[in-house]
């Protein structure tokens, strides 16, 4: 049997950077930490807690709402139950979303938290652009924008742009997303945003293969692949295989 070496190097290096978050690792990391401590781990490490081990992260997502809840820990519960609903979100199950967003939005706007305000309205827009409801999805970006924009918070900001690069090239409008993509790279190196790096390089490597540039483009994914690998995003390196070789069979057409 041929072996692929490259490959099995990211899986075996990919694993033990994800056993650092799944279940045992993550338990293992909130040893003798106090509630509001865990709390404040969950929030800050979530994109690799469910990149790492999805129930985990949807378990650790609910009780970091309930025990912030419980204690009052305002902010702290808004990015829980937003986080909360991400994971609900991503797991299909849209009937219980927009409750959960719209506890987060709830909190933020009582704390005047403007960053808070952009985040969640962030992926308000990604959850309502999935239900095809455009112009509330647009609406929840320009928030986004704004709020962003007034406190100069980069990170939601390039995330509102790169939401807004999404929506037009899914509709086949690739050319007039290249600006808010190449916007967004930019703000991404800016901030050293490992986690937005990983995404847009994928949305540029769409735009080199709308524009013929398939070296480029699989350069691309090749670098997005690394920055995931050392993430250990199990999930993102796996759908960058996928469409490497999506993208190296619609080359041969």
């Amino acid at each position: 049997m041929k072996i692929c070496w490259p490959v099995l190097f990211i899986l075996l290096n990919l694993s033990a950077t994800a056993r650092q978050f799944d279940a045992a690792g993550s338990e293992a990391q909130m040893q003798g930490l106090t509630d509001r401590q865990k709390v404040l781990f969950i929030n800050q490490n979530f994109y690799a807690l469910y990149s790492a081990d999805f129930n985990n992260a949807k378990t650790l997502a609910e009780w970091a709402a309930a025990n912030a809840a419980a204690n009052g820990w305002k902010q702290e519960e808004a990015y829980a139950q937003m986080n909360w609903g991400i994971v609900t979100y991503l797991s299909g199950d849209y009937e219980h979303v927009q409750e959960k967003y719209f506890r987060a939005l709830a909190v933020f706007e009582a704390l005047k938290d403007k960053a808070g305000i952009a985040a969640v309205n962030n992926e308000m827009a990604v959850f309502y652009h999935k239900q095809n409801e455009l112009d509330k999805a647009l609406a929840c970006l320009a928030v986004a924008e704004e709020n962003a924009r007034e406190v100069n918070d980069l990170t939601r900001l390039g995330t509102a742009l790169a939401h807004r690069g999404s929506f037009l090239s899914r509709r086949g409008k690739i050319e007039e997303a290249k600006p808010y993509y190449l916007e967004v790279y930019e703000i991404r190196k800016k901030t050293a945003d490992s986690v937005g790096l990983g995404y847009v390089l994928l949305d540029l490597s769409e735009v080199a293969l709308h524009e013929g540039n398939l070296t480029q483009a699989l350069n691309y994914i090749s670098e997005s692949s690394r920055i995931r690998q050392k993430l250990g995003d199990k999930q993102g390196v796996a759908v960058n295989l996928v469409t490497n070789g999506e993208v190296l069979l619609q080359a041969k057409k």
